[in-house]
């Protein structure tokens, strides 16, 4: 499924946010590394996790306070860097935290994560993307049908092109190689 072309790559750093609308039949894989001793190849990189895409789907990838969701909280423990001053006027305001929001729609990629967009179709695949962070990052998925506890779960077993597909997304991430920026925590705002 090697189209011979370039793969689309995005370094994202701070203060910034991207807004993916996505379709049925794309995918995107968040693809990490462990061990920066092998991440300069494909055996040092997993696929941590990925969401199938329906209609209606859009994702928000963010590391800016201000497009954070009204429905999205963040944790005080979660935030660092010019975060800590965002959270710290807002609890000066009243504000008490609650527990950390979680779901099938949220992922916190770390620096040195990538996240590859992928579209599959009968007749071909796509990598249309990858995103290589030197931040962190909050993914969210968001819906406009009403079972976002399912939010990019898989509707049935991948079939042969599907797995191809999600293939070639993996081999384009890992093949940047070694990152240029890792974190071993999650922390927003760094």
């Amino acid at each position: 499924m090697d189209s011979g072309q370039p793969t689309p790559r995005q370094r994202v750093g701070a203060d910034a946010t991207i807004r993916l609308a996505v379709r049925a039949g794309e995918y995107l894989l968040w693809v990490v590394t462990e061990s920066l001793f092998n991440a300069d190849s494909e055996s040092g990189w997993t696929v941590a996790d990925f969401w199938q895409f329906r209609d209606g789907d859009s994702v928000t990838i963010t590391n800016r306070w201000a497009d954070l969701p009204v429905w999205f909280e963040l944790h005080p423990l979660e935030v660092g860097g010019r975060a800590v001053f965002e959270m710290t006027k807002k609890l000066s305001e009243g504000d008490r935290p609650t527990d950390r929001t979680d779901g099938p729609n949220v992922w916190r990629v770390r620096a040195g994560d990538r996240l590859a967009w992928v579209a599959i179709s009968p007749r071909t695949c796509e990598v249309r993307q990858v995103y290589d962070f030197r931040n962190c990052v909050l993914v969210l998925g968001e819906s406009n049908r009403r079972e976002i506890e399912v939010f990019g779960a898989p509707d049935d077993d991948p079939t042969t092109q599907i797995t191809e597909g999600m293939r070639a997304g993996f081999l384009a991430a890992a093949r940047l190689g070694m990152p240029r920026t890792v974190s071993t925590e999650w922390l927003f705002g760094t």
